[in-house]
């Protein structure tokens, strides 16, 4: 229930771009607890959650299968972002620093790259 209203927006802006002949794509941001172990540590122990019970991918995972079944196009650069060694997100905030927009527009435009020349 909590995606459904989000997945019926998806299907219909995939619906409208393809209607004028335009490609819809879905690029997910990840959260800087996904991908900034540090950050996900600090927040377990602030509220004294189990590691362990949390699958923080799989946010990521329940779009990714929805988006194939429904023949959207869905960039996800969490591995990327996870590999990274500088820091890609504001100092205490959630939002990309200048090193994470540029980490994701280079994922981004890579993936569209790729589109254009099939």
């Amino acid at each position: 229930n909590m995606y459904s209203s989000f997945f019926e927006l998806l299907n219909y802006m995939n619906h409208i771009m393809k209607k004028n002949g335009a490609t819809f794509l879905l690029f997910i941001h990840p959260n800087r607890y996904q991908v900034q172990y540090q950050d996900w540590k600090k927040i377990c122990k602030r509220w004294n959650f189990i590691e362990s019970d949390f699958d923080l991918e799989k946010r990521n995972h329940r779009i990714e299968e929805y988006c194939s079944k429904n023949d959207i196009l869905f960039i996800d650069p969490i591995d990327n972002f996870k590999i990274e060694q500088n820091q890609l997100y504001l100092k205490n905030d959630v939002h990309y620093n200048i090193k994470g927009h540029k980490l994701a527009a280079e994922i981004a435009a890579e993936k569209i790259y790729s589109i254009i020349n099939e």
